[in-house]
């Protein structure tokens, strides 16, 4: 029930929200950020969401998955 406020703002907005995965934490698990972009605008925030991994080692499944 805790992570429903995180996604509740730009839902009650009507925004367009994408994950992207931006690393691992010391476990190897993944981190990821959540980027919202403009009203109607979500192609805009799908194209953010794949430049982190430009510069970083990207996203792999952990081991296991």
């Amino acid at each position: 029930m805790d992570m429903t406020r995180w996604i509740s703002h730009a839902t009650a907005a009507c925004l367009p929200a994408t994950v992207a995965p931006i690393g691992f934490t010391a476990a190897g698990l993944p981190v990821g950020v959540r980027l919202v972009g403009p009203y109607l605008e979500d192609l805009t925030s799908i194209d953010f969401a794949r430049r982190p991994g430009e510069v970083t080692e990207g996203f792999f499944a952990p081991p296991g998955c």
